[in-house]
C-alpha cells in the first residue's frame, strides 16, 4: 500500500508536517506488512500558490491509501475521506518513524489535531 507524508522537507529525517496543505512536499512510502520502503518525495503544488484543494493536491495523491499528517484542517479532511483515504493526523514525529510505526499498526490517530478551516488572509469568491 503507498502512504504519502507531509512534510516540509524531501528528507526522511524531517518531522512531519503540521500544515498538510502547506507542506512543500508528500514523502511517498511503499508498506507491505511490516517492510517499509521509501519511494519518492512529490512536490505539492498547493505549497506553491493558491489554487483549490481538489484540483491541486489529490491528483499529486491519486495512487496513494493512507495520508499521514500532524495537522489537517477540517476541509482537506473531509476532501480526503470523500475521496477514500484514510488519514492519520498524528504527533510531529520523523516521517521515517511515522511510516515504521504505521506498518506496525502503532501510530496513533489525534483527531484533536484537525483544526476548523480558516483562511490565512486571502478571500475567495466562488461562482459555481
Amino acid at each position: 500500500m503507498k502512504v504519502a507524508i507531509a512534510a516540509d522537507v524531501a528528507e526522511e529525517s524531517i518531522k512531519v508536517s503540521e500544515h498538510f496543505g502547506r507542506a512543500k512536499y508528500f514523502l511517498i512510502y511503499e508498506i507491505t506488512g511490516d517492510s517499509v520502503s521509501f519511494v519518492e518525495a512529490r512536490a505539492n503544488p498547493k505549497a506553491q500558490g493558491h489554487g483549490h484543494f481538489h484540483e491541486m493536491i489529490l491528483p499529486v495523491l491519486k495512487d496513494v491509501e493512507v495520508v499521514i499528517s500532524a495537522g489537517m484542517g477540517r476541509g482537506a479532511y473531509s476532501h480526503l475521506i470523500a475521496e477514500d483515504k484514510k488519514i492519520v493526523i498524528t504527533s510531529a514525529i520523523p516521517a521515517r518513524e511515522a511510516a515504521e510505526k504505521f506498518a506496525r499498526g502503532e501510530l496513533k490517530h489525534e483527531p484533536e489535531r484537525i483544526h476548523a478551516s480558516h483562511h490565512h488572509g486571502h478571500a475567495h469568491a466562488h461562482s459555481h
